[in-house]
């Protein structure tokens, strides 16, 4: 039997336990135990912690005006303490979305009615939970007084669903990679991203991808297994990545990208293949450039500085589907017929800033037009969802109509390169018949069955399928930036044409 005194004692390490170092990020427990388990990437925002950071304070991350919207390199309602957002992505496809979501612990709370009012959007009833569908394709469910859930697409029956699944589910049921990146997040800034890449990689895309970088040594390829054995089994174990932001006064970051097995052989070229594999992907983050590099174990570890345009493309791939209500929050939500016309001094204001966000998100991608850089197909048309997402009360029609053209022209560069992509897939797949036979090769020592260990067709004819290759990557390419650069110079004459009729219409300098 226990003392009264060992009773107590026992007592209050229980009540301390779960508030010591290493344990589960707590504040985020509520939040991620909403997320389904089908995610397979998470971010975790500690709001309050990032808009006290004197990057936010001399920026006025706070502001909720529109022009807030885009000059913020991170979507930050300033209503929430914390924000999880999870997606099922998918990274072999230019990270294209099934599903988004985002639940938000609100420390100030959010009328349903004034967040369909501010998005242009109408209340709705989902499972009995009071929600608002917007025009931005998202739905926003009243989880409790102080979570907001938020889901894109606007799948009702998909969103009545998982409302079910966010108000009575009581476990964390994301995947371990997930959850022991959450675990720790706690000390390693105020965002944290994870991406669960465990049991993705097909090995023979992999090998074939190796076998025509150019970063690779030659001395791990060869005309008879093609590509070194080892090499394939460390890329292929890979298990996630996951990046912590720590922003002050400046935004530093650090990725780690985890493997399963040992990865030294990867070391002496480990931070060229991460940029061209992000390059191949359509996802260059520029900064990462000048990164530091370190190759552990069964990690490669890069860290060094973000600027403002790396930070809006790195919380593009996964972000808040929109904050136009954080705008208009604080204003009486009362029925648009009650509501005053906007003055000509008013809408000029509002279209200023709306001209603004699509000239900085047009000046993020001016820097993909370099000779030397694919299509990216990822940014353009994240940066078309931005667009959607701009807040447009009181902006003026013309300029909404220009800003749909704009995002429209950014989806045609994304689906050019995806369209080349595909092209070059049904290309390659004759070349491989041309130079082997799938499904019966020789496995050497390894034995192996189905793709994978080489591409027996005779001495040198898999150096002349892997050149074939990239004879059609360089084809498929070159249409694709056909189609990008004469988007992108209707794009820079409508910028120009529509600054001049709105200063003329307004008498203000856009």
């Amino acid at each position: 039997m226990l003392s009264s005194r060992h009773t107590l004692l026992l007592a209050f390490a229980l009540s301390v336990l779960p508030t010591l170092p290493g344990m589960a990020a707590q504040p985020f427990d509520e939040l991620l135990r909403r997320v389904p388990p089908g995610a397979n990437a998470i971010v975790i925002m500690d709001v309050e912690r990032c808009l006290s950071c004197s990057m936010a304070t001399k920026e006025k991350w706070h502001d909720k005006r529109e022009s807030a919207y885009v000059d913020r390199p991170i979507i930050l309602p300033p209503e929430a303490d914390n924000i999880v957002l999870a997606a099922q992505l998918d990274p072999m496809a230019d990270m294209e979305a099934r599903w988004e979501l985002a639940v938000m612990q609100l420390h100030e709370p959010i009328a349903i009615r004034s967040i369909a009012r501010a998005e242009g959007g109408y209340v709705d009833t989902v499972n009995g939970l009071e929600s608002a569908w917007t025009p931005s394709n998202a739905y926003f469910v009243k989880l409790d007084d102080r979570h907001l859930g938020m889901m894109y697409p606007a799948n009702r029956q998909f969103v009545s669903r998982w409302s079910t699944y966010g108000t009575e589910n009581q476990e964390i049921r994301i995947s371990p990679y997930l959850r022991s990146a959450a675990d720790a997040f706690e000390d390693s800034g105020q965002i944290m991203m994870a991406i669960d890449l465990r049991d993705m990689p097909q090995e023979h895309r992999i090998r074939e991808r190796l076998a025509d970088s150019p970063v690779i040594p030659d001395k791990l390829k060869n005309d008879d297994t093609l590509i070194d054995d080892a090499l394939v089994d460390a890329v292929t174990s890979i298990q996630g990545i996951v990046l912590n932001v720590d922003i002050d006064s400046k935004a530093r970051g650090r990725m780690r990208v985890d493997f399963a097995s040992d990865i030294s052989i990867l070391k002496p070229f480990a931070k060229p293949l991460v940029l061209e594999v992000m390059d191949k992907m359509g996802a260059v983050i520029i900064d990462f450039n000048d990164w530091k590099v370190t190759v552990e174990d069964m990690s490669i570890v890069m860290e060094g500085d973000l600027s403002a345009d790396g930070l809006r493309r790195i919380f593009s791939i996964l972000e808040v589907p929109t904050a136009k209500f954080s705008s208009l929050s604080d204003q009486t939500a009362a029925p648009s017929s009650s509501q005053q016309p906007a003055t000509e001094e008013v809408i000029g204001r509002v279209s200023k800033s709306y001209f603004g966000s699509i000239e900085t998100l047009m000046k993020d991608l001016r820097s993909n037009l370099k000779p030397n850089n694919g299509s990216h197909a990822v940014w353009f048309e994240r940066y078309a969802r931005k667009i959607d997402r701009l807040p447009i009360l009181n902006v003026d029609e013309v300029l909404l109509e220009f800003g749909a053209q704009v995002g429209e022209s950014f989806r045609t560069i994304a689906y050019a390169r995806r369209g080349a992509s595909a092209k070059r897939g049904i290309q390659n797949t004759a070349t491989q018949k041309a130079y082997s036979s799938y499904g019966t090769r020789n496995y050497g020592r390894y034995g192996r069955s189905g793709y994978g260990r080489g591409y027996r067709g005779g001495g040198g004819t898999s150096r002349t399928a892997s050149n074939q290759r990239m004879t059609i990557r360089a084809q498929t390419d070159a249409t694709a930036n056909k189609v990008r650069y004469s988007e992108w110079n209707e794009l820079e004459n409508g910028m120009a044409g529509m600054r001049k009729t709105m200063t003329q219409k307004y008498k203000i300098e856009f």
